[in-house]
């Protein structure tokens, strides 16, 4: 027994123990992959819609089989684009930072309002959105009409005719239609297709990040559907 003990502690491998004999353990290498060899791994291969890359999202905005963008914070972005929206220089400051975690440089536009005090218009705030300062490569220009949309373009009463032109919105409230979701010539989508995906993204990166941030101090209305589950239908009995 003595001998054996001695053998257990003057082995190498690692063992279990055992009553008989110490029993090696089978060793299992570890190694870094390389982002061709995880792809290699995956077996990721070539198909229809273009090469699988699971890391990077932004790619697969939109796909050949389904070109239209889906954009899901709209509401916010409508009610910041009102007629009667107007924010001081804090203000205003404070929901750019929103929309880049206080990082990214914003060129501050000159404000709609200049005496007896300064204010930016809500729409001055989605200009800086699409294109926040001038090294952002993002010259938009857009027509929409929405839903509210009744006539005389831009002189529009209900102001339903979104006009961007280079980056800035010069009338129109921002909706659904103008966003791109199930619109082909949305916001998103001409990003996406005059520019790259980064583009596209960052900018609905950005929306995604002002929308919760200001909703969450402005407050937002919900339906009754939306937080109530319906009551299940039961099944008609034949008589």
């Amino acid at each position: 027994m003595a001998r054996r003990e001695e053998k257990r502690r003057c082995t190498e491998e690692p063992c279990i123990e055992d009553v008989r004999c110490p029993r090696r353990i089978k060793r299992i290498r570890f190694s870094a992959f390389s982002g061709e060899g995880i792809r290699n791994s995956a077996d990721l291969r070539t198909v229809q819609n273009g090469l699988l890359n699971l890391r990077m999202v932004q790619n697969y905005l939109c796909t050949q089989k389904n070109p239209e963008t889906l954009v899901a914070s709209t509401q916010a972005s409508f009610l910041i684009t009102q007629k009667d929206t107007f924010y001081d220089r804090a203000a205003f400051s404070l929901m750019c930072c929103y929309m880049g975690d206080a990082m990214d440089h914003v060129d501050l536009p000159v404000p709609a309002i200049m005496k007896p005090v300064e204010l930016w218009t809500g729409k001055q705030l989605f200009s800086v959105l699409v294109r926040p300062n001038a090294h952002t490569e993002a010259f938009v220009n857009l027509i929409v009409k929405e839903k509210i949309y009744t006539k005389y373009e831009t002189m529009c009463p209900s102001d339903g005719y979104v006009y961007f032109r280079n980056s800035e919105l010069i009338s129109g409230q921002v909706g659904k239609a103008t966003l791109g979701n199930d619109n082909k010539d949305g916001l998103f989508s001409v990003l996406l297709r005059d520019y790259n995906s980064h583009a596209a993204a960052s900018c609905k990166n950005r929306l995604a990040k002002l929308s919760a941030r200001w909703l969450w101090n402005h407050g937002f209305s919900v339906g009754i559907d939306d937080v109530h589950q319906p009551p299940a239908k039961q099944p008609s009995v034949c008589p």
